[in-house]
């Protein structure tokens, strides 16, 4: 819920804890006649489609465990991640003569050009269809509220269970002139051969769609719920707030607390920190104000980070802990020393971590003491976090700073501001 908003602009002497994290969002991907993939946002509106990337001979997409998989016309079936870049797909196995893919109930169904309707399992490698019925003159297919819903040349929508023998269709409302469906957040959205973006109720009942925006030239549809960083910050005043990693100078939006923090990391979809009071605390990371549970004790910490599956802190008498992510009260393993740091992180199976001399160490996450290797410089660090293979810091004069995590002396790139920051985090929330 939001409850107020904060700008990026923060006075002097006000705390802030940044924490890196992401949150998942509803978006619809359509491949064209041109070879292009587009997405956008699912609103009832005409807003644009953005070109993310390529798809080749498309005859039909869907979605299933987090994946976008395609039918091409040259008989193959690909998948890939949906991430908003030109990525390449992988082929899994073949797909022969495709009009409509579908998935519903961990499985994808097909329907081809002699009137079958097809299942397999959604592995990543070559496998068998099996042929479960009948499906006549189809020019798209969706699933959702367990049933397979379909679109014919007749411009008529039926609907079956998803059984696999061979059971009747039942015919329950319109569908003119589709080119594609897909269904996401409970609802149900075509594209038309006048360039149409349209949305309906799943209800088996011929009630009508909504024109909702242009979807030029599509020949096939997705709906899937893809993951965006976000920033978040805990502030002096005990305050959770959120806004988007974008370089420019945005709004923060107060979404919960975050009492007393001292440092803060994440592991496992959750978000861990410690506070003044020397407690462990641990929350999911969404976006309400959710309460935080006490999990142990964190006593004297100056740094939090998390590897391997491993919690780490360092301490002001200059000690290296590490304990496992347990919901409770677990003692911490004294593994080495760590002088004077200042901020640390974990990536590419290293521990990372930034001193008062302005420099960059990293070290192997043993728990034993070993030394640290110097690696370059870190100047006026006030906190350090790792999101999608580069290292993020901020300093103590309020910017934003990244760079590629390798071990030499490289630059690092000013990114934006971070006012009074003294922890940071990165993670991906499912």
């Amino acid at each position: 819920a939001v409850v107020s908003t904060q700008s990026g602009h923060y006075g002097r002497g006000l705390f802030l804890t940044l924490f890196l994290g992401a949150h998942t969002a509803p978006k619809l991907w359509c491949a064209t006649q041109d070879n292009k993939l587009y997405v956008r946002d699912p609103v009832e509106s005409d807003i644009s489609w953005t070109h993310v990337g390529h798809a080749n001979n498309l005859v039909g997409m869907t979605s299933l465990n987090g994946k976008l998989f395609c039918a091409t016309s040259n008989n193959r079936l690909y998948v890939r991640d949906p991430v908003q870049d030109n990525t390449g797909w992988t082929d899994i196995g073949h797909a022969n003569n495709l009009v409509a893919l579908t998935a519903l109930n961990g499985k994808l169904y097909c329907a081809t050009e002699d009137n079958k309707l097809y299942a397999r399992d959604p592995v990543e490698y070559n496998v068998a269809w099996k042929h479960i019925g009948h499906a006549n003159n189809l020019v798209a297919m969706a699933g959702i509220n367990g049933k397979l819903w379909c679109a014919t040349t007749s411009n008529k929508l039926y609907v079956r269970e998803p059984v696999e023998y061979n059971i009747g269709w039942t015919h329950i409302g319109h569908a003119n002139e589709l080119t594609s469906m897909a269904t996401l957040d409970g609802k149900l959205y075509c594209t038309t051969s006048s360039n149409r973006l349209y949305v309906r109720d799943p209800e088996e009942a011929n009630i009508g769609w909504t024109h909702i925006g242009h979807a030029n030239n599509v020949v096939a549809m997705a709906g899937i719920h893809v993951t965006f960083p976000k920033l978040f910050c805990a502030t002096q005043s005990n305050r959770l707030y959120v806004r988007d990693p974008v370089e420019s100078d945005i709004s923060w939006t107060h979404v919960g607390h975050a009492n007393n923090l001292v440092g803060m990391t994440s592991l496992n979809g959750k978000l861990f920190c410690a506070t003044s009071n020397n407690r462990l605390y641990v929350r999911d990371p969404v976006q309400d104000n959710t309460g935080w549970t006490d999990i142990g004790h964190a006593n004297n910490l100056v740094a939090l980070t998390a590897l391997n599956g491993k919690l780490y802190c360092a301490t002001e008498d200059n000690k290296l802990y590490a304990r496992d992510p347990v919901e409770y009260n677990v003692a911490w393993k004294h593994i080495g020393h760590a002088n004077n740091l200042v901020a640390m992180a974990g990536i590419n199976g290293k521990l990372w971590c930034a001193t008062t001399s302005n420099k960059l160490y990293v070290r192997e996450p043993v728990e034993y003491n070993i030394g640290w290797t110097h690696i370059g410089h870190a100047n006026e660090l006030t906190s350090m976090a790792t999101l999608d293979g580069k290292l993020y810091c901020t300093t103590s004069s309020n910017r934003l700073y990244v760079r590629d995590p390798e071990e030499a002396n490289i630059g690092w790139t000013h990114i934006g501001h971070a006012n009074n920051v003294v922890a940071m985090a990165g993670i991906e929330v499912e």
